[in-house]
C-alpha cells in the first residue's frame, strides 16, 4: 500500500488458502519513496487518531462479514488479531482459534472466495489508502491438480519472480484461477450441466478440465508474448529474433478446436435421460363412450344428438 503511486486498487496476485487450515494474511505499508513504515499509534489534540489501519474480510458478494478489525485504535490492544510483524509489515491470521475474539475456526471451513478490503493511514497529514485482497480457500481435491497443469504447461523452465517483475512462470494461485476460469468455459457449453471447480469429476474426468485450464493459460501466455515479443533486433551486427506469438497461436485454436468438440459430448455423460408421463383424466372412459356413440343416443336421464 503506497500511497501517491498510481496502482491498482485490488492485489495483483490472490491469497491461497486451504481448508479447515490457517494462514497469514500480509499487508506492507509503504511510504511514497517505498520505504516500508508503521502507523503512526498517537492521538491528535482533537481525539482522533494519528494514523488507522484496519480490514474487513467478506465472502464474494459482500453479504457476510468474517472478520474485521482495526489494529489502531484499538481499544483492546492485547486481543487483536491484526498483528505487526516488522516496520510497515502487518498481519492476521485466518481461521485461527482466538479465546478471546471468540472461535474463529470455522472461517476457513468452506471453500469459496473471500474478498480482504483494506484500509490505512500512516500519519495525520498522509492521504487514506484502500486495497483489496482475494482470498481463495480450496480443496485438497483442488491442491492436487495443480502438479499435473504444471507438468502440461511448463516443459521448459519459466521462472517467476513477481517481485523483479519477471513473469513467465506460474503461480500456484495463477493456476487456481485458471482451473476456475477452465470450469466456467466448460459450462458455457450445451447440455445445460454445470459444474463447481472442487465437485468436478477429476477422478475421471479431469484431463479434460486440465486441458481446458491450459487453454485458458495460454491465452494469456499469448497476451505476454504479444507484449515481449522481438521481431528483429541487430546490433553490430549481433541479431536476434524472439517470436512466440505465431506457435502459440496456432495451438491455442487446435486446443479450442478440439475442446469445442469434446466438451458437449462430454457433457451428455451427466445429462439425465428424458421421461414422459401420462395421465388419465377420471372421465376418460366416459369421454371415450361418448365418442364412440352413434347419432341420437339416449342414455338414462341424457339425450346426446351430434
Amino acid at each position: 500500500m503506497q500511497p501517491g503511486v498510481e496502482t491498482p486498487s485490488v492485489a495483483n496476485y490472490i491469497e491461497l488458502v486451504r481448508v479447515n487450515s490457517s494462514r497469514r494474511i500480509n499487508i506492507s505499508l509503504l511510504t511514497d519513496a517505498g520505504v516500508a513504515t508503521d502507523v503512526d499509534e498517537s492521538v491528535l489534540p482533537n481525539g482522533d487518531p494519528a494514523g488507522e489501519l484496519s480490514v474487513e474480510i467478506t465472502t464474494l458478494m459482500g453479504e457476510a462479514s468474517i472478520f474485521t478489525e482495526s489494529y489502531w485504535p484499538n481499544p483492546v490492544p492485547d486481543t487483536r488479531r491484526l498483528k505487526r510483524a516488522a516496520p510497515g509489515n502487518y498481519y492476521f491470521t485466518l481461521g485461527e482459534s482466538n479465546i478471546a475474539a471468540g472461535d474463529n475456526s470455522q472461517e476457513t471451513a468452506n471453500t469459496g472466495t473471500f474478498v480482504g478490503n483494506w484500509h490505512a493511514r500512516t500519519d495525520a497529514i498522509s492521504e487514506d489508502v484502500y486495497r483489496t485482497q482475494v482470498i481463495e480457500i480450496v480443496s485438497p481435491h483442488v491442491l492436487a491438480l495443480l502438479p499435473r497443469l504444471r507438468l502440461m504447461l511448463d516443459k521448459s523452465l519459466k521462472v517467476v519472480v513477481p517481485s523483479q517483475q519477471c513473469y513467465l512462470g506460474y503461480t500456484d494461485g495463477q493456476l487456481v484461477l485458471y482451473l476456475r476460469s477452465a470450469v466456467e468455459y466448460i459450462n458455457s457449453f450445451q447440455p445445460y450441466v454445470q459444474f463447481q471447480l472442487e465437485m468436478f469429476p477429476s477422478m475421471t474426468h479431469g484431463e479434460i478440465l486440465l486441458q481446458a485450464a491450459m487453454y485458458i493459460a495460454l491465452q494469456s501466455q499469448l497476451n505476454f508474448s504479444i507484449d515481449t515479443d522481438v521481431p528483429s533486433f541487430s546490433d553490430s551486427g549481433h541479431s536476434f529474433v524472439l517470436q512466440h506469438v505465431q506457435p502459440i497461436s496456432a495451438y491455442v485454436s487446435q486446443l479450442r478446436t478440439e475442446l469445442e468438440n469434446r466438451i458437449p459430448k462430454f457433457k451428455l455423460h451427466f445429462v439425465r435421460s428424458g421421461t414422459i408421463s401420462v395421465e388419465l383424466k377420471p372421465d376418460y372412459a366416459f369421454a371415450a363412450l361418448m365418442s364412440a356413440a352413434p347419432w341420437g343416443s339416449v342414455f338414462k336421464n341424457m339425450f346426446v344428438a351430434r
